[in-house]
C-alpha cells in the first residue's frame, strides 16, 4: 500500500522548519549559530535529529560509516517503502526497504564469491531503479567503491567505462552482451543465493565509497571519487535540513538529469528512509495527476512538466512541497503561474541544485508559498539567506524577501559560511540582528562542502551541461564533417556548429538539413537524446584553426551569434574559397 498522507513533521526539527517555511525568526540552536566556528559541532547536532527517525546507526561521525546499514538496513522495518517507479503497462510498482537490503546482502555474498572486496571498483551500469539501489547497497557492504553509470549510449558508457579503472562491471546480461564487457569481469545485479556474512564494511571517513562522473565538471570523463564521510554528511544535511524526510516520504523529479540530480537526491532519501519514485518525463506530462494525486510528497519540477500541470488545470491535493533547480532556463511567468495553480496553491517551493560529487544539495531557498523564490536565485555553489529588505530582519509573510550577502554589494547574492572568520557570519535571530551588529535573518543554512561548478558553464540545455569534447568527437568521425564547436547562443541555447568538406556535401539546404538530421540521431543514440543540443547548423565554409590545428572555438562562437556565417554561406564565393583550401591542402 503506498502512503498518501504528509507524515507529521518531527519536533526534533520544528525551530529549523518554522525558519524554512515562513522566514519566521527563531532562536537558534547553538550547533546551528555556531556553525561557521565549529563545523564538527554541527554535524553533531543534525545526525540526532535525523538518526532518531529510524533504526540506531552504526557509524560514528568522523570516525567510520557504515553506509550500507545506515543507507539502507537500519530502515528495513515493517513495511517501510524505498523505490518506487510507474510503468504505464503494469502501473505503480513499489519495493520495500526490506526487501532492497535483502537483495542487496544476497547479491554481496555472489559478489564476494567472485572476489570482490575492500576497495574494489565496480562499474553499475543501470537505470536508476531499485536494481541500482540494491547494487549501490551490495557495493557498501562489501566496502567496495561503486561507480554507476545510466543506461545511456554506447559511446557514453564505453567513454567512462575506459576511464573508472573498474575491476568489475554489474549489469544485467543483455546490457553486458550489448556492451561487450566480458564474461571474467561482469557482475549480476540480481541475485538470490546466500546472503554475506558478518556486518557491513565500515569506511573511514577518507575511503573513497563513490565514484562519479560529475556533469558539471571541466573534465567530464575523469572519474572523481567520493570519500565516504563527504557521502555519508552531504545525504544527511540533504534528509535532515532541506528535505526533512522520513519513513512514508515520497520524492520524485521526473526529468531531472539522471546523474547530476537523480544519484544524490536516491542517497539522500536513503538516509532518510523515504521512497524515492523514478517517473518518466513524458509520463508525467501526459498524466501529471500521478505527480499531483497526494502520493508524492516532494516533487521536483521540470519546466516541462510545470507547462503541463499549468495547462491541463489539474485538480487534486498537490505535493505539499515542490522544489526546481535554478540551473534551468529563468522564466518568472511560468514559475508564478505554477505558484497560482490550484493544485500548487497551497504548496511550498523551493530552489535545489545537486552536485553529485558533494553527494546532495549545494544551494537551496527557503520553502515558501510566494513566488518571489524564483525571481532571485541563489548562487550556484554558495549558501546565502532570505531577509526583509524593509525590516533588515526575519522575511515578512508577505512574502517579500531578497537574497543578501555581507562580503558583497546590496545586490548581490550568495552567503558563504562555513570557513569564514569569526567576525563574518550569520546568526539568526529574534532579534533580527547578528553579533557583529549586521542585518540577520532566517534561512541561513550552513554547510562545507565545495561544488564543481563552474564559473561558465558553456553550452547547456535545459540546465544541464552538454558534454562538448565528447559530442564534436563523435561528430568529427563522419567523412564529411571537417571541424565542429559546440557553442552557447544567448538566444537559441546549445548550438552545434559544424562545417561541412564542400568536396563532399552539397552546399544546398536540403543536403546541409539532412546531415544536422543525421548527427542529431548520431549523437541521440550514442550519448543519450537528452545531450543532443537545440540545433545543429551545417556550413559549408572554411573555419578558422589555430596553430595547434584546433577549430577557433571563440571565432567560431562570435561568427556564428552575429549571423555571419549564414550571411557568407548564402555567398557562393566563400564556398568557392573552402574548395580551394581542400584543394591546397597536403
Amino acid at each position: 500500500m503506498i502512503a498518501r498522507a504528509m507524515p507529521r513533521p518531527r519536533v526534533e526539527l520544528e525551530p529549523l522548519r518554522r525558519s524554512l517555511v515562513a522566514g519566521e525568526s527563531f532562536a537558534a540552536p547553538a550547533w546551528l549559530a555556531d556553525a561557521a566556528l565549529d563545523p564538527d559541532a554541527f554535524w553533531r547536532g543534525v545526525a540526532p535529529a535525523l538518526v532518531a527517525a529510524g533504526g540506531s546507526s552504526r557509524s560514528t561521525l568522523f570516525e567510520r560509516y557504515q553506509l550500507a546499514h545506515d543507507l539502507g538496513a537500519r530502515h528495513a522495518t515493517g513495511r517501510a517503502l524505498g523505490f518506487a517507479g510507474y510503468d504505464p503497462a503494469g502501473g505503480a510498482t513499489a519495493t520495500s526497504y526490506a526487501s532492497l537490503v535483502d537483495g542487496a546482502r544476497a547479491l554481496a555474498g555472489a559478489w564476494r564469491a567472485r572476489g570482490v572486496g575492500p576497495g574494489a571498483c565496480i562499474a553499475i551500469v543501470a537505470p536508476l531503479s531499485g536494481e541500482l539501489v540494491t547494487a549501490l547497497l551490495a557495493a557498501w557492504h562489501l566496502g567496495a567503491v561503486p561507480a554507476p553509470l545510466p543506461v545511456w549510449g554506447r559511446t557514453y558508457v564505453h567513454d567512462r567505462l575506459a576511464t573508472a579503472k573498474a575491476d568489475f562491471v554489474a549489469t544485467s546480461r543483455p546490457r553486458g552482451l550489448w556492451l561487450d564487457i566480458p564474461a571474467e569481469l561482469r557482475l549480476a545485479t540480481v541475485a538470490a543465493g546466500d546472503a554475506a556474512p558478518g556486518l557491513a564494511y565500515a569506511y573511514a571517513p577518507d575511503d573513497p565509497a563513490l565514484r562519479v562522473f560529475s556533469p558539471l565538471g571541466d573534465a567530464p570523463l575523469a572519474p572523481v571519487d567520493v570519500p565516504a564521510e563527504r557521502l555519508y554528511l552531504g545525504a544527511l544535511r540533504d534528509a535532515a535540513l532541506f528535505f526533512d524526510l522520513g519513513a512514508g516520504i515520497a520524492v520524485a523529479a521526473p526529468g531531472f538529469c539522471e546523474v547530476q540530480f537523480g544519484l544524490p537526491l536516491a542517497i539522500t532519501c536513503r538516509a532518510g528512509g523515504a521512497c524515492f519514485w523514478a517517473i518518466d518525463l513524458d509520463e508525467a506530462c501526459q498524466r501529471p495527476e500521478l505527480v499531483c494525486d497526494g502520493r508524492i510528497h516532494v516533487l521536483g519540477v521540470h519546466p516541462q512538466l510545470r507547462d503541463a500541470i499549468v495547462a491541463g488545470d489539474v485538480g487534486g491535493a498537490g505535493p505539499p512541497r515542490w522544489f526546481r533547480s535554478p540551473a534551468t532556463p529563468h522564466d518568472p511567468d511560468g514559475w508564478s503561474r505554477l505558484s497560482a495553480a490550484r493544485t500548487f496553491a497551497r504548496s511550498l517551493g523551493a530552489c535545489y541544485f545537486a552536485s553529485p560529487v558533494a553527494g546532495g544539495a549545494i544551494t537551496w531557498s527557503a520553502w515558501r508559498r510566494s513566488p518571489a523564490l524564483n525571481t532571485a536565485l541563489p548562487a550556484p555553489g554558495l549558501d546565502w539567506q532570505l531577509r526583509d529588505p524593509g525590516r533588515g530582519g526575519a522575511v515578512a509573510s508577505d512574502g517579500n524577501g531578497v537574497l543578501t550577502s555581507k562580503a558583497a554589494p546590496a545586490d548581490a547574492i550568495g552567503q558563504p559560511l562555513l570557513g569564514q572568520l569569526a567576525g563574518d557570519r550569520r546568526q539568526p535571530s529574534a532579534g533580527g540582528g547578528a553579533p557583529d551588529g549586521s542585518a540577520g535573518g532566517a534561512g541561513v543554512l550552513p554547510r562545507g562542502i565545495e561544488s564543481l561548478w563552474v564559473t561558465s558553464i558553456g553550452a547547456h540545455r535545459d540546465g544541464q551541461r552538454l558534454p562538448a569534447a565528447e559530442i564534436e568527437a563523435l561528430v568529427a568521425a563522419r567523412p564529411e564533417v571537417w571541424g565542429s564547436a559546440l557553442v552557447d547562443d544567448p538566444r537559441a541555447g546549445a548550438v552545434l556548429v559544424v562545417f561541412a568538406r564542400p568536396d563532399r556535401l552539397d552546399a544546398g539546404q536540403p543536403a546541409r538539413d539532412t546531415l544536422a538530421g543525421e548527427l542529431a540521431a548520431l549523437i541521440s543514440i550514442e550519448l543519450a537524446p537528452h545531450l543532443v543540443p537545440a540545433r545543429i547548423e551545417v556550413f559549408t565554409l572554411s573555419p578558422r584553426v589555430g596553430k595547434d590545428g584546433a577549430l577557433d572555438r571563440d571565432w567560431c562562437r562570435g561568427q556564428h551569434v552575429s549571423g555571419r556565417l549564414a550571411a557568407k554561406q548564402r555567398e557562393p564565393l566563400f564556398t568557392q574559397i573552402a574548395t580551394l583550401r581542400l584543394a591546397l591542402e597536403p
